[in-house]
């Protein structure tokens, strides 16, 4: 199940709470550039691509304990309250034991350390938030799941982090000799809640306006109060991304013509704060 992540406004003692979504990606292109590969053993070999709006890892068999890591962008958690990464995985695994595993680190650096427990090279200086198992036993990394072989993961952050600037890492954990799988990851994202006077601002002086309302052709869109760059982004019910584009001027229009029938949500970008709106097409 897929989560829509939405703005809400909460006034408590004159400060203004509203959501901020800090990462969010669909895998509908190229990972972008500010995410690294980080390996325990094969350096800069990497196992990660994107395709159809999945990240997928496949690999093996090892001859040993293997790690195949992604670093997220670098997250500044000042000011951020609650923060949440939200997930769906799918891991297939083949006569051996491999995890999908979620760490974190302060650093930038990718360096290894010997493993003398069970074998292999561990990444340095990362500390493991939690770590998931298969949801399907497969017989060759040719496995593709369906929708129903996802798990939808939510993780509170808040008790596990101790540093106000980190990197999440995505992190393919083969645990044993001739370990072997294959495993997908879609809609992640990285949220929370935020007191900061710029989100205060953006939402106070910012209004954006959509009209007509239920649409049928076009969706015009005007903003007002606002000078920041702002994004553009339309889903469905389901939070299936339907079109995504940058704002030029105070106004925009986008063609629905071709939608379902139904509602949508269009939400505004506006340097991180989010402002959702609703409508419909006919």
């Amino acid at each position: 199940m897929k989560y829509l992540i939405t703005i809400f406004v909460l006034t408590i003692s004159s400060m203004l709470y509203s959501q901020v979504i800090l990462i969010d990606e669909s895998f509908d292109s190229e990972l972008p550039p500010s995410w690294s590969h980080c390996s325990g053993n094969w350096g800069e070999f990497q196992q990660w691509y994107t395709e159809d709006g999945l990240l997928r890892e496949f690999s093996g068999p090892y001859f040993g304990r293997v790690l195949n890591g992604l670093l997220l962008p670098s997250i500044n958690l000042n000011g951020i309250k609650d923060p949440i990464l939200e997930f769906e995985y799918a891991l297939g695994e083949i006569d051996s034991l491999i995890q999908l595993s979620v760490y974190y680190t302060s650093s930038d650096s990718c360096s290894t350390v010997w493993d003398t427990l069970n074998g292999g090279y561990l990444l340095e200086n990362w500390n493991k938030i939690s770590d998931f198992n298969k949801t399907n036993d497969i017989d060759s990394n040719d496995w593709i799941p369906d929708s129903v072989d996802y798990v939808s993961i939510q993780m509170e952050l808040d008790s596990v982090l101790v540093d106000s600037t980190i990197r999440i890492g995505i992190v393919s954990d083969y645990k044993n000799y001739f370990a072997s799988g294959n495993w997908y990851i879609r809609s992640l994202k990285l949220y929370g809640t935020s007191t900061t006077s710029t989100f205060e601002q953006n939402i106070e002086n910012s209004s954006v306006e959509l009209f007509p309302n239920p649409a049928t052709e076009t969706l015009n869109v005007i903003t007002e109060g606002s000078q920041s760059p702002i994004t553009l982004k339309v889903v469905d019910t389901s939070g299936q991304l339907i079109h995504s584009s940058q704002l030029n001027g105070t106004t925009d229009e986008i063609n629905v013509s071709d939608y379902s029938k139904g509602m949508y949500f269009l939400q505004c970008t506006i340097s991180g704060s989010v402002i959702t709106r609703k409508f419909v097409v006919e």
